[in-house]
């Protein structure tokens, strides 16, 4: 039943797509659920609305996990429609890369200030930043 409702979903954009003019408009946006509606036998547009939100907030919630992993840890299990999701992540690019950018500053600050202090003040070869979560304990 979600991969009908999913695959009637991506063939309307201007459900999903918030780049497109056509999502700001509720008329083209009503007739378009009216027709998911039809095709999938769902109740009503609040029920299909529902819906919708749902896969999407899991699937987000999916992406942001999934890039939260780091290397080593176990990998996450994949949500089952997660591929199929995968089309609304066009529409949520931009966001994801923000956060994206704001982690990867967080990270890449801290490692730069202890390789700039590292190299200023010795004249041994600079040593790589440390790994998060060890501490900073310098190899005899």
């Amino acid at each position: 039943m979600d991969k009908k409702f999913i695959e009637s979903v991506r063939q309307f954009p201007c459900l999903w797509d918030t780049r497109l003019t056509t999502y700001k408009s509720n008329e083209t946006k009503d007739a378009a659920w009216a027709i998911i509606i039809k095709d999938t036998g769902l109740e009503d547009v609040k029920i299909s609305k529902a819906k919708w939100k749902k896969l999407r907030d899991n699937h987000r919630d999916a992406i942001k996990r999934q890039s939260a992993t780091r290397s080593g840890q176990a990998t996450l299990k994949k949500l089952p429609n997660y591929l199929q999701l995968k089309v609304k992540r066009t529409a949520m690019n931009a966001l994801l890369e923000a956060e994206e950018l704001n982690e990867q500053n967080s990270w890449t600050a801290p490692h730069y200030e202890y390789f700039t202090a590292r190299t200023e003040t010795s004249s041994e070869p600079p040593l790589p930043p440390p790994s998060p979560g060890t501490d900073n304990e310098q190899p005899l």
